[in-house]
């Protein structure tokens, strides 16, 4: 849980860090672009911090993210055939840490 905690906080500071630069540098067509990486990054920090202290929201937050995450791979399989390959390992991935979150023993450290 630690290494998925470490590596939620490296997404959030890179989410923040880039969204800002691009924000800064209008960088990208849309200015939203990096807004919406200046308010996902603190999100995803804020999250990964519960989630060292096994906060119950987080559980079911991650867990939900991750189902959201499933469906978007999903559709990108179905719908761009193409880039199949990295559409597979999300979903791979994605099936993983949803088994993994909910194992009775992982569960269980979340308290209520």
């Amino acid at each position: 849980m630690l290494l998925l905690t470490a590596a939620l906080g490296i997404v959030g500071m890179m989410s923040l860090i880039a969204g800002a630069y691009v924000t800064i540098t209008g960088g990208a067509r849309w200015l939203g672009a990096g807004v919406v990486g200046v308010i996902i990054g603190p999100a995803v920090l804020y999250l990964a911090w519960h989630l060292i202290f096994r906060a119950r929201w987080a559980w079911i937050a991650l867990l939900v993210v991750t189902g959201l995450l499933f469906l978007s791979s999903l559709a990108r399989l179905l719908f761009t055939p193409e880039a199949a390959g990295p559409a597979v390992t999300e979903i791979i991935g994605e099936i993983i840490l949803a088994w993994y979150l909910t194992r009775p023993r992982i569960r269980a450290n979340f308290r209520n």
